[in-house]
């Protein structure tokens, strides 16, 4: 690969929103992957991206998951 097509491919990588791991996620969030995987079955988690076997939560529709939950 030449330098310019690396150069554009890594621009690319650079847009697109980050997703997090089941892992990362269940940290975040002081929460069990068991409660994560449980959410995913019931439909009551954070919205996820299931990638062959992978699991893969958008941060950015993590973080207004959390905001429409957040009470004041």
């Amino acid at each position: 690969m030449d330098i310019e097509k690396l150069q554009h491919l890594a621009k690319l990588a650079n847009k697109m929103p980050k997703r997090m791991t089941e892992v990362e996620v269940a940290e975040c969030l002081s929460l069990s992957r068991k409660t994560l995987q449980r959410w995913r079955k019931s439909g009551e988690g954070p919205p996820f991206i299931r990638i062959g076997r992978s699991i893969r939560y958008p941060a950015d529709e993590l973080e207004a998951w959390l905001t429409k939950r957040t009470h004041r």
